[in-house]
């Protein structure tokens, strides 16, 4: 009997070694918007932490992203608010635009949701 390197158990020689798994990495939910901070959408509602915005997504009137000048995208966010219509709008590093993208998907898919509902 021996024992693996990387394992605290010990093994039989005509055993096959137990093969290494690459750990799984779950990814960000959240995206950095300036100059607020981060921008997550759970369970039908979308949070800008650090603004302390928190909107349902049966509140979004519109959700589109927009190329800015240099690096950046613009979220241009347009949601009720009692009877009040109030637009925001925030940078975001095109570095993240895939994340970004997923986040619009996400909020979009809850509009569709509810508005079949």
């Amino acid at each position: 009997m021996f024992r693996d390197p990387l394992s605290i158990l010990s093994r039989e020689a005509n055993q096959a070694p137990v093969p290494m798994v690459a750990p799984s990495f779950t990814m960000r939910a959240d995206v950095p918007v300036w100059p607020s901070g981060l921008a997550r959408f759970d369970d039908g509602i979308l949070e800008i932490v650090g603004d302390g915005l928190r909107v349902a997504a049966r509140d979004v009137i519109a959700l589109e992203v927009v190329p800015a000048l240099g690096a950046r995208l613009q979220l241009r966010l347009t949601y009720r608010k009692g009877f009040d219509t109030i637009q925001r709008r925030y940078w975001v590093a095109v570095a993240e635009h895939d994340h970004l993208l997923r986040l619009v998907a996400q909020v979009r898919g809850a509009l569709r949701a509810t508005a079949v509902a």
